[in-house]
């Protein structure tokens, strides 16, 4: 989930469209059971082969400290 900026509410973005000044809820540095909001500074794009589907049982999965939707 992310939060635009200037936005008060949280919407569900695809990774392009994740902005420098979203707010996104990333894995704290103390406590990896709590989530805190982090403001995007910069973004870029990878391009990588192969197919990646997770599945967890609540939708949800933490990617390099940031909670992320495993649907599209």
């Amino acid at each position: 989930m992310i939060k635009g900026k200037g936005k008060d509410h949280a919407v569900y973005k695809r990774a392009g469209e994740v902005a420098v000044g979203d707010v996104m809820l990333h894995m704290s540095a103390t406590d990896a059971q709590h989530l805190v909001e982090a403001v995007v500074v910069a973004t870029r794009t990878t391009v990588n082969s192969g197919l990646f589907a997770p599945l967890t049982r609540g939708g949800t999965i933490i990617v390099n400290g940031v909670a992320a939707s495993v649907h599209r």
